[in-house]
């Protein structure tokens, strides 16, 4: 166990998980944009939070994705507008709508 490094550990921990959303929502993504009514482009993890965003260029919007249960009440769009709860296989996911 000398060579045991926590930080790198729970570094890739953190990365599994989102990348594992991002997984849900582009294995899933005809019944995410079924459900917002949209069609989502240019997927990425972003920001200081990792947020799994996408955008819908046509409509000048961008979407911001997070497990509904690590969401809390403080996850909403830069314009302030609060997240909708959508649920794919099973899972919650709390979205954000904001303007490019």
């Amino acid at each position: 166990m000398n060579n045991f490094d926590l930080r790198k550990y729970l570094a890739e921990g953190r990365l599994l998980k989102e990348n594992q959303l991002m997984d849900d929502i582009l294995q899933n993504q005809s019944e995410v944009e079924k459900q917002l009514d949209t069609k989502l482009k240019n997927f990425k993890i972003a920001g200081d939070d990792k947020v799994l965003t996408a955008v819908d260029p046509e409509e000048f919007t961008v979407y911001a994705f997070k497990y509904a249960d690590k969401a809390g009440e403080d996850f909403k769009s830069d314009e302030g507008y609060d997240s909708e709860i959508i649920t794919i296989d099973g899972k919650k996911i709390a979205v954000t709508v904001g303007n490019i």
